[in-house]
């Protein structure tokens, strides 16, 4: 089913789920055999080719994405897909976005395996992608918060603290939802 909806002979889906089990996402780096340092993906990385692959399986998610844009994403290819996503072109995506795609979607549908909600996995998937967001978000203006008070710029430090508190918040919104 799964190669027949990719347009890939059933072979080349084997060939791929049998790499995919193999891999590591730890999100650290690990050596070969030969020593050579490898990385690994972060799991925010891991996160965003979940997510993207959630969103070619269910486009109905794509209105879930919250305040996700395609800035949010660490690489071009998935900046590019999420923005396609968003405006729902699909149907146009060019031969290397699209072979990516399909990349993704078999990955995720590897991961969800025998999940009886897919779905709603698929959304949660979203959901935590989201967290890691805000929780970037988050150290980033507790690190500019600092730099504001160290420079005496009160005014700067409670601007900044008050979007922090924003972002917190809304982070906790989503962390609570992870149990509804």
């Amino acid at each position: 089913r799964l190669a027949h909806s990719l347009v890939l002979s059933e072979e080349a889906v084997w060939r791929e789920l049998k790499n995919v089990q193999r891999s590591n996402d730890s999100g650290v780096p690990v050596r070969k055999e030969d020593g050579a340092a490898v990385l690994e993906k972060t799991r925010r990385e891991t996160l965003e080719e979940l997510a993207l692959g959630s969103l070619a399986l269910f486009p109905v998610l794509i209105p879930y994405c919250g305040e996700l844009t395609s800035v949010h994403f660490s690489s071009s290819l998935r900046k590019d897909l999420f923005a396609h996503f968003c405006a729902r072109d699909t149907e146009t995506l060019p031969v290397e976005l699209r072979e990516y795609c399909n990349q993704l979607m078999l990955k995720t549908e590897v991961f969800l395996g025998q999940t009886v909600e897919k779905e709603k996995e698929a959304h949660s998937i979203i959901r935590e992608l989201s967290i890691e967001r805000l929780r970037e978000e988050c150290d980033i203006l507790a690190r500019e918060v600092a730099e504001a008070e160290r420079l005496g710029d009160e005014e700067k430090a409670t601007a900044l603290a008050h979007l922090q508190h924003t972002a917190a918040g809304k982070m906790h919104v989503l962390i609570a939802s992870r149990s509804v």
